[in-house]
Formats: structure tokens, C-alpha cells, sequence
């Protein structure tokens, strides 16, 4: 009779144990669950940093190329009118049209990179 009547404190104090052991681990997720995300928004943070600085990198690349890429159309075009390869005596408009358009292409370009890729905007 005596096991009868101490299997309930028994219990008792097996579920009094657990719900302490859940408590304090609780308690310690609670503080790893926020150190966790802590860590995890850094780790976000400079993930994205990186990426961003990587893909700023690689327009400032292409846009370095594209500009080359036109000033040199824009003198392969002048050498070639001037030693009279290209003749466009009959369509005078179409030479300034390219200039203009090469120009404001490069000035765009320019613009573009300055305003987004190298501007310093709290980042």
C-alpha cells in the first residue's frame, strides 16, 4: 500500500521537474531563438553588402565596356568619312544623328553611374 500512495507524489514530482526543466529551457531558447536572429540579420546584412558591391562592380564593368565600345564606333565612323571609305554627302543628317545619339548615350551611361552605382546613399 505504501507504493500505491507514493506512486502519485512520484509523478507529481516527475511532472513538477519537467515542467521546470521546460521552463528554464524556455528561457534559454528564448535567448538563443533572439541571438539567432540577431545573427541571422547580420549575416543578411552582409550578405547583401556583398552582393550589392559585386553587382555595382559588374554594371560599373559593363558600362566602362559600352561607353569604350561607342567612342570607338564614334572613331572608327570619322576615320572612315574622312578617308572617304563611308560617303554620306547625300545623307548629312545621318552622320549628326549618330554623334548626337553616341553622345547622349555616353552622357546617359554617365549619369546612370554616378546616380545609382557610386551614389552614397546611407548604405
Amino acid at each position: 500500500m505504501t507504493a500505491k500512495t507514493e506512486l502519485p507524489e512520484v509523478l507529481q514530482r516527475d511532472k513538477a521537474l519537467q515542467e521546470i526543466i521546460a521552463d528554464s529551457e524556455q528561457g534559454e531558447d528564448s535567448d538563443k531563438a533572439s541571438e539567432l536572429v540577431s545573427g541571422a540579420v547580420t549575416a543578411v546584412e552582409v550578405i547583401g553588402r556583398k552582393r550589392y558591391f559585386d553587382l555595382r562592380d559588374k554594371w560599373s564593368g559593363w558600362i566602362i565596356k559600352w561607353i569604350t565600345a561607342l567612342i570607338a564606333f564614334n572613331a572608327v565612323i570619322t576615320v572612315a568619312v574622312g578617308a572617304g571609305l563611308l560617303d554620306y554627302s547625300e545623307y548629312e543628317w545621318f552622320i549628326t544623328a549618330i554623334v548626337v545619339q553616341t553622345f547622349l548615350q555616353i552622357v546617359g551611361l554617365g549619369a546612370i553611374a554616378v546616380r545609382y552605382l557610386f551614389a552614397d546613399s546611407g548604405r
